[in-house]
């Protein structure tokens, strides 16, 4: 796992949406992140710790936290049904797991309200493209162009992840995109 850290959100002129990066000098993964107005506030005021008009709902989950003394372990950066989205790891006092999939904005505010770093599989930061297309748009799709053997890896992967999850009709359908990409390879 890599962790990342990550840089306060820098408005974008050319896209017209605001910006963070996540980075990891040590393992040179850089990654950036398109995302609203909103998220990018939030953001801001959650690294200084500053109430925000949305912030209730963090406050509930503060006191959730404390009182079933459950901490976050960690929030990782995944690939699932075809855009990207984050894994945030919970566990209690009885050592006792959970987790949740949560959008990045979210990611990015829990992050930032409780200093928890961002994760990233490093065979997952392999896949990404070279550092320039390295994007994550605010609706969390990819931006940039994913080469077909990298886009093949990923798919294998998913497939993997639905038969042993049990989704067989997922399963089936990513079969079927990797024959086809297989096809279009040779």
């Amino acid at each position: 796992m890599i962790n990342l850290k990550i840089n306060r959100p820098q408005f974008d002129t050319a896209s017209q949406k605001y910006n963070v990066s996540l980075f990891n000098d040590k393992n040179n993964v850089k990654i950036n992140i398109f995302i609203s107005k909103v998220a990018a506030q939030e953001i801001l005021l959650a690294e200084d710790n500053i109430e925000f008009e949305d912030s209730n709902i963090y406050q509930i989950l503060s006191q959730v936290l404390i009182a079933y003394e459950i901490k976050i372990d960690k929030i990782e950066i995944i690939f699932k049904n075809n855009k990207y989205c984050a894994l945030v790891e919970f566990s209690n006092f009885e050592n006792n797991f959970f987790s949740n999939i949560v959008s990045i904005s979210n990611a990015l505010v829990l992050s930032a309200r409780y200093s928890i770093p961002i994760v990233i599989c490093e065979s997952f930061s392999n896949e990404l493209v070279p550092e320039k297309d390295k994007v994550i748009d605010e609706d969390l799709n990819v931006k940039n162009k994913i080469n077909k053997k990298t886009k093949l890896k990923r798919l294998r992967i998913e497939l993997e992840e639905a038969i042993n999850s049990e989704e067989y009709e997922v399963a089936a359908l990513i079969r079927d995109k990797i024959s086809e990409l297989s096809m279009k390879i040779d």
